[in-house]
């Protein structure tokens, strides 16, 4: 099995805070499909999911669970992007099969103390991704899941417009139409696409006490409603 290492991070990475406000924090490894390798740390409580480069001043992304809305931040231009909900409905233009399926597997550790599965997901029998899943985080868990169907209901607008030969089965599925199956068995600890993305958990703090602010959308920044965005 490839490592699963949850390494130590220097103490800056999520920098000790005294807030209002506890979070549970997670450092991950990404691999963008193109090739691209970047850091991101995630912020979760019961209300927020916040995600940057590892600083409290960098440019972020902020999803409100209360509202169900997603805001990208852009410090540079001094704009808010937003992604609000929509009850827009879509069918597949053709059968997605889409199932999740445990592949036991020997040695894999634990974290935070509870052990971790490994599972697959297939659409219409061909393999789309790779999940080590923990149980041990389910409040993160619960938040990144009603994140990822607010990205899918927007999603479904892109799709539409989409010619079915330049669709993919397993991006269909797990973008726009099943968004949350590789989330049912738990907090993927590690993730791997098929088509190359991949998500590694390199370290994580529970409970951590952080400033309140970090939730907290700027001041005087332009709001852009990104489906009122027009083309040029």
């Amino acid at each position: 099995m490839k490592k699963l290492l949850l390494s130590v991070l220097v103490a800056t990475a999520f920098g000790a805070q005294a807030g209002e406000t506890t979070v549970d924090a997670f450092m991950f490894h990404e691999v963008m499909p193109e090739g691209d390798a970047v850091k991101a740390r995630y912020y979760f409580n019961d209300r927020y999911m916040r995600v940057d480069e590892g600083s409290d001043t960098a440019d972020f992304a902020l999803f409100d669970r209360e509202e169900g809305a997603f805001y990208s931040v852009v410090h540079s231009s001094k704009s808010v992007t937003v992604i609000q909900p929509n009850d827009y409905d879509l069918k597949p233009y053709g059968p997605l099969e889409s199932v999740i399926a445990e592949r036991p597997e020997k040695d894999i550790p634990q974290v935070a103390g509870q052990s971790m599965k490994k599972y697959q997901t297939f659409v219409n029998g061909a393999l789309c991704e790779t999940v080590y899943a923990a149980e041990a985080f389910p409040r993160a868990n619960a938040v990144f899941k009603d994140y990822k169907s607010l990205m899918a209901q927007h999603q479904k607008t892109v799709y539409e417009g989409t010619p079915p030969e330049f669709q993919n089965d397993c991006m269909s599925s797990a973008l726009v139409f099943y968004p949350t199956l590789a989330l049912s068995k738990g907090f993927p600890v590690f993730y791997e696409r098929s088509q190359g993305e991949k998500r590694q958990l390199m370290d994580y703090k529970l409970n951590l006490s952080v400033d309140d602010s970090v939730f907290q959308l700027p001041e005087g920044y332009r709001v852009f409603n990104l489906e009122e965005i027009p083309d040029f």
